[in-house]
């Protein structure tokens, strides 16, 4: 969902990426796509029948470790306006859906 929001400000001019911009968008990107292949590894696993990933819990922490970090360098001098009208703004795309 956050990537939805995040490509809707894009689209709207409503943020900018800053210095940092790029390197916030690469970690929230690699902390997303590790969780989301290590749910899917997992439960293919389980609907085979085989055993589960060892130490799974400490394996998805250090996956999701990346997201809050990208979003910390996004965050960084890239919103145009306040964040009382993005919120608004996304509370509307939320509706839509």
């Amino acid at each position: 969902m956050s990537l939805f929001m995040l490509a809707f400000l894009l689209q709207q001019g409503l943020y900018r990426f800053g210095r940092y911009g790029g390197i916030g968008l690469s970690l929230f990107l690699v902390g997303f796509f590790s969780t989301e292949l290590m749910l899917f590894g997992q439960g293919t696993l389980l609907w085979l029948g085989l055993t589960a990933l060892p130490s799974f819990n400490w394996l998805m922490f250090w996956a999701s470790v990346p997201m809050p970090l990208g979003l910390f360098f996004l965050g960084q001098r890239g919103l145009k306006v306040s964040g009382v009208i993005v919120l608004i703004l996304i509370q509307s795309v939320l509706l839509l859906e």
